[in-house]
């Protein structure tokens, strides 16, 4: 041990040790007691020189093997050896010295730094270590009441130790991952039960406050046309308010809506938004519905929404454009969404719409994204377990794409949302909770849905105050001069995504009056324009007109087989005619997939079913000529798709019932969803163009079969100033291990505009 000046020790050592009788500093005295309690637990000794003294080392070895320890002379006494009395810890004595040494050696800090800077005196040259030097010197440990130790989490220090062991560690190791495995066999449980909960504490008015019972959701009604729709328990003034962003440069349309959430949370005020009346609806005790619209559309835009209460008019007001308001007492909801609608709107003006907006040959024309996708899903009905699971699958998917969009644009629902349409809870918890809650993204919140009514949907108003209400078709009741539209209910319509691609939704449950106007509809709906001059073409309908799979019992003694017969008499030989490229229904539990050439659609579709076809149409199926011409597995045979995909919840079906023979992919046994992407070639080049949609799994062919292609002539023929176009839609059909279970591609062949 190095020789250690008796000049630090005796700046730092209880007063009681001091000496008095030093021979070169009255002040200085040998520190034999301090210093033989250091040698009893070792301590680190110092190792930088320090000021020598007069007082010799010997001297103080023998000094201090007379002494006997403080913890010694606490032990004699009857006291604790570990606790130091008043005198030893230096209270009144010596305030330099007021800490008890521990024998066990802890990192700490020699002075505090302000402390040093109160007492520069004692740290001068000559006088001992630096301060640098002692800052990370290994000095004794300090009392635990002051010491840093003693602030440590004792959860972290266990943890620490536990770490430690390697068996201890295993064992929480594979508790972690057990209490993992069961949160996630069981977290479908846990958001039914929530939603129950939740649902059962509004209806035993154990929510005294007013409050959303159900978010708001998008519906389409019509071409420029959304319904927002939401429930709360109490009946107050609301309001609605919307604003449009610029328009798309194809960057901002259908990819993250994070940035928005600034301009959406502005304030209460209502100035620069335009703003609609809302109706609302009494459906049940604490229920009551708001609905209104946000019109016009324009498509490739992203639109702000915001729903709240308002103050109510004052007394005795008749006139509705008094105290009209000019902000919210309250926002309950504020989202955005994206709209796909077309880039032409014919029938709309300039200020009504927008005042970014270009005029053009007396059309309003907005930039489009060349490339987008949809959603589509049928038959969740009672199933929230499934049909959550498919959402989260859905959103998975969507993340995987290039565009990195949290969600697409647009849904397409093809029926039985639930599986009564007059139970008010199954509503709630069966379809609203699942779409707008425990989401990784607000989706019912921010995607318009296009819903096509299902037989569990069905109810005979056909008003569904959930759903939007009815779809007003304004243009062909103008047309043919009929009564309101509160007459004539909408439970079908027509509606375009994009300038060259229409959707028609029709209905597959309507009463027999009512299958006549429906089919009126659909003829005039057929020939016009925005059909004709399309090349992607989609046709929803909930019941396929040619079902394959079923339960046996129902399907033979329930008389469930007249479910399709309606549809395939009267509707399919007019899209067939019309020359629609892809038909998508719901119905049936299990997926299916084929083409029919429609040459084939009159006996098809003139038979009460598939054991009543004839000879030579089932040959033809057989033979599936148009494959074997097909040059590099491209089929150019003039006909329509059709596609079943309605297992997104519901009972899977597992019987044959009927055998069609043109289906070519037949899955039984999964719950699933579908996904489309659409692609539409740009204009303004001197060659055809191929449109072009990235689906982020270019294996999806290899995955699920021989690759499809059908190519199909979708519009007129091409006149002066436009060119030929191909546009492409790409479908998968994807379960819930989220591999893909179907995949095909129709390119359709069209026309552009310079």
């Amino acid at each position: 041990m190095q020789q250690v000046g008796s000049g630090f020790f005796e700046r730092r050592k209880p007063g009681r040790l001091r000496s008095t009788t030093s021979s070169d500093d009255p002040a200085l005295a040998p520190a034999a007691g301090y210093e033989s309690s250091l040698k009893r637990h070792r301590v680190v000794v110092l190792d930088e020189p320090v000021a020598s003294t007069s007082t010799s080392t010997s001297a103080i070895q023998a000094e201090a093997r007379s002494s006997a320890s403080p913890s010694r002379r606490r032990r004699r006494r009857g006291e604790d050896p570990l606790q130091p009395n008043r005198t030893e810890r230096g209270h009144g004595q010596d305030p330099d010295m007021h800490r008890f040494i521990s024998p066990l050696p802890h990192s700490v800090r020699s002075r505090p730094l302000f402390d040093m800077l109160r007492s520069p005196e004692a740290w001068g040259l000559n006088n001992g270590p630096s301060y640098t030097t002692m800052r990370w010197r290994k000095r004794p440990n300090l009392d635990l009441a002051n010491s840093r130790s003693s602030r440590r989490s004792s959860l972290m220090l266990g943890f620490k130790r536990s770490m430690g062991r390697p068996r201890t560690s295993a064992l929480l190791l594979l508790l972690l991952m057990a209490f993992g495995i069961w949160i996630y066999s069981v977290r479908d449980w846990l958001v039914m039960v929530w939603f129950k909960a939740r649902d059962a504490s509004y209806e035993k008015e154990l929510v005294w406050t007013c409050r959303l019972r159900k978010e708001p959701m998008l519906f389409v009604r019509a071409e420029d046309e959304v319904a927002v729709v939401w429930e709360s328990n109490c009946d107050r003034p609301a309001i609605l308010a919307w604003s449009p962003q610029p328009v798309s440069d194809g960057k901002k349309f259908g990819q993250s809506r994070k940035k928005d959430q600034k301009v959406r949370r502005a304030g209460k005020a209502l100035e620069g938004w335009s703003t609609a009346a809302v109706e609302m609806t009494r459906v049940g005790s604490g229920r009551y519905v708001y609905s209104s619209s946000v019109r016009p559309l324009l498509g490739g835009r992203r639109y702000n929404y915001r729903v709240g209460w308002v103050k109510s008019r004052a007394a005795g007001t008749e006139n509705p454009n008094l105290e009209q308001p000019t902000k919210f007492k309250k926002v309950l909801a504020s989202y955005s969404f994206d709209w796909t609608g077309p880039a032409v709107i014919p029938h709309l003006d300039l200020e009504s719409a927008d005042s970014n907006a270009t005029n053009t040959t007396g059309h309003l024309i907005l930039s489009q994204p060349t490339s987008f996708h949809i959603g589509a899903l049928a038959d969740n009905q009672y199933n929230v377990r499934t049909f959550h699971r498919v959402l989260l699958k859905m959103l998975a998917y969507s993340r995987r794409l290039p565009s990195h969009s949290p969600s697409p644009p647009l849904l397409i629902h093809a029926g039985d949302q639930v599986q009564n349409p007059h139970n008010l809870a199954q509503w709630q918890t069966d379809f609203w909770d699942a779409m707008t809650s425990r989401l990784p993204i607000r989706f019912g919140q921010t995607t318009p849905i296009v819903q096509a009514r299902g037989n569990h949907d069905w109810d005979r108003t056909g008003v569904n105050v959930y759903v939007g209400g009815s779809h007003p078709r304004s243009d062909w009741l103008t047309e043919r001069q009929e009564e309101p539209v509160a007459n004539h209910p909408g439970t079908y319509f027509a509606y375009s995504p994009h300038q060259r691609c229409r959707i028609l939704v029709l209905d597959s449950n309507l009463d027999s009056a009512l299958q006549v106007e429906q089919e009126l509809w659909l003829k005039w709906e057929l020939a016009r324009p925005e059909w004709t001059k399309s090349t992607i073409r989609i046709v929803v309908v909930h019941v396929s007109p040619f079902l394959e799979f079923w339960d046996t019992e129902a399907w033979t003694n329930g008389k469930e087989s007249q479910w399709s017969v309606y549809v395939r008499h009267r509707l399919a030989p007019l899209w067939a005619e019309h020359g629609a490229n892809l038909v998508m229904s719901g119905h049936q539990h299990a997926y299916s997939r084929g083409f029919l050439p429609h040459s084939l659609h009159r006996s098809y579709s003139s038979v009460d079913g598939s054991a009543s076809l004839d000879v030579l149409s089932k040959a033809i199926v057989s033979e599936r000529g148009w494959e074997k011409i097909a040059k590099g597995g491209v089929i150019e045979e003039p006909g329509t798709v059709y596609t079943i995909f309605g297992g997104a919840g519901g009972t899977l079906d597992q019987d044959r019932v009927e055998d069609w023979g043109f289906y070519d992919r037949s899955i039984k046994g999964q719950h699933h969803f579908a996904w489309l992407g659409l692609g539409f070639a740009g204009v303004g080049v001197d060659d055809s163009e191929m449109g072009e949609v990235r689906m982020g799994d270019d294996d999806a062919f290899g995955e699920a079969g021989s690759k499809k292609v059908y190519r199909t002539i979708g519009g007129t023929a091409c006149s002066n100033g436009t060119i030929e176009v191909v546009d492409v839609l790409e479908w998968r059909a994807i379960g819930l291990n989220g591999k893909v279970l179907d995949a095909f591609r129709i390119e359709s062949l069209g026309c552009a505009e310079w």
